[in-house]
C-alpha cells in the first residue's frame, strides 16, 4: 500500500567531544558494566512517550525496540515494559520487541518464558537479523514470534543475485506459512523494493524509505512520503 506502518527506535549518543557515537561502540560497554537495563528502559520510555504523542496527533505508528539478551534473564522486565505501555496509553500491539536470533543461544529456557509472557500480554515479538545465525528454524518453532526481520545481507542488491533471491524467497514463503509478518532490512533501491513486492514481503525498511532521523522530523517525512508513494508502487505489490 505504501502506507507508513511504524518506526524503529535507534539509540545514538551525542557526545560533547566525540560527536555522534553509534550503539556498536557503547552498547557492549553498557552490557559489560551493568548499565544496559537502565539504558534500555530510558530508550523505551522515550520511544513510548513519542509514540503516545503521535497517537494524540492522529498518526498511529508501531514502535520497534531492541532488547539486549541480558534483559531476557531479568524477572522484572515484563512488568517494567507493561507499566510503561499502560502509563502512555498505548495498545500492546503497538510495541514490537526485537530480539536477535544469536541472543537466544544463551539461556533459551529463561528467554522462552519471558518472551511467551510478553506475547500473552499482546506485545509484538520480532526475530531480528534472520539468516545470520545457525538456529533460526528451531527458534521460530519454539518462540511465539509475530514478525521475521530478514537481514540486509539477503536483501541489499538481491535483484542482481539469483542465489540470494532463492534464499530470500524461501524465507518469505516460510514466514507466510507460519503466519508471520516479514520485514526486509537494508532496502536501498527501487529494484530490490519491486522484487520484495513481487515476493509478498509485508514491510520494508532502509535508506530508500528514510535514513535515521530525530523523532521531531518524522511527521514531515510522512507528509513527503505520501507524495512519493505512487513512484514506489509502480510495479504493484504492497509496501509499508
Amino acid at each position: 500500500s505504501g502506507d507508513t506502518h511504524g518506526v524503529e527506535a535507534l539509540a545514538r549518543w551525542n557526545h560533547p567531544t566525540l560527536g555522534l557515537v553509534h550503539p556498536d561502540h557503547f552498547i557492549p560497554m553498557a552490557e559489560e558494566h551493568g548499565l544496559i537495563h537502565k539504558l534500555t528502559l530510558q530508550v523505551m520510555n522515550q520511544a513510548m512517550l513519542q509514540t503516545a504523542m503521535w497517537n494524540a496527533q492522529g498518526m498511529e505508528l508501531s514502535v520497534a525496540i531492541n532488547l539486549s539478551p541480558l534483559l531476557l534473564e531479568s524477572p522484572e522486565l515484563l512488568q517494567e515494559i507493561s507499566s510503561l505501555q499502560q502509563c502512555y496509553g498505548l495498545r500492546a500491539e503497538q510495541v514490537v520487541l526485537e530480539i536477535t536470533e544469536t541472543s537466544l543461544l544463551r539461556e533459551l529456557s529463561v528467554a522462552l518464558a519471558v518472551l511467551t509472557r510478553l506475547r500473552l500480554r499482546g506485545f509484538g515479538l520480532s526475530l531480528d537479523d534472520y539468516g545470520t545465525g545457525f538456529s533460526s528454524m528451531q527458534q521460530l518453532a519454539r518462540i511465539p514470534f509475530t514478525e521475521l526481520k530478514i537481514d540486509r545481507s539477503f536483501v541489499h542488491g538481491a535483484h542482481e543475485r539469483e542465489s540470494v533471491q532463492v534464499m530470500l524467497r524461501s524465507a518469505l514463503e516460510m514466514a507466510m506459512r507460519l503466519g508471520l509478518n516479514t520485514v526486509a532490512e537494508g532496502v536501498e533501491s527501487l529494484q530490490d523494493l519491486w522484487l520484495l513486492q513481487e515476493y509478498g514481503c509485508t514491510f520494508v525498511q532502509g535508506w530508500l524509505m528514510a535514513k535515521a532521523m530525530p523523532a521531531t522530523e518524522v511527521h514531515d517525512w510522512v507528509r513527503v512520503h505520501e507524495e512519493r508513494k505512487p513512484q514506489l508502487c509502480t510495479q504493484g505489490g504492497a509496501i509499508a
